[in-house]
């Protein structure tokens, strides 16, 4: 059941960042640096009270014992574990940049030699190839509000979890490497 739990709060989580980042694009900010704080500062504070304050909440209203099987320590130490193997499945991954790909190789490859449209020339300007074919940016405020939200989160239960610090110390380690790739390889 934690396993689930751990799995709903992620999906949650990530809705919230997309909801947020959605929220924060009709705001009137100055500069970029201003709406990027602002999205950081209320995606982590959202994120927060569904991962670690709910948990919390859900435990103190069942009243369990908190080392049981079904107590807020394993709940968080299953939280914090795949919380962070889900991170690091979609970002090693990349979903958006490959389906970027496909979807290149379909509009230009595939849809330009097809049989249908052999004998037509498709137009292409260089204005749209340079958008077309540019690397994404890379998400800073993204990657920010989740490193925030595992210390947050960690630092919250560490007097009950204190593995979690290693879990979490571990989970950015490989966090870094793939931020590294996808910044310098995958990014504009």
């Amino acid at each position: 059941m934690s396993i689930f739990a751990s799995f709903v709060a992620t999906v949650i989580n990530y809705g919230i960042y997309y909801i947020v980042k959605d929220l924060t694009e009709y705001e009137k900010h100055q500069t970029m640096t201003y709406k990027l704080t602002s999205m950081i500062v209320k995606t982590v504070i959202s994120q927060f009270i569904n991962t670690a304050f709910i948990f919390y909440l859900i435990q103190v209203y069942n009243k369990r014992p908190y080392l049981s099987s079904a107590g807020l320590v394993i709940q968080v130490s299953t939280l914090i574990i795949v919380h962070g193997c889900i991170s690091i499945f979609s970002n090693a991954l990349d979903f958006p940049y490959w389906f970027r790909k496909f979807m290149l190789w379909y509009k230009y490859g595939y849809l330009r030699y097809s049989r249908s449209n052999k004998n037509k020339e498709v137009p292409t300007y260089q204005i749209r190839l340079n958008k077309d074919y540019e690397y994404p940016i890379f998400d800073i405020a993204g990657r920010y509000s989740y490193y925030l939200l595992q210390v947050y989160t960690c630092m919250f239960y560490s007097y009950l979890v204190p593995v979690g610090v290693l879990a979490v110390s571990i989970i950015f380690i490989i966090h870094f490497w793939i931020d590294k790739i996808r910044l310098f390889k995958l990014s504009s």
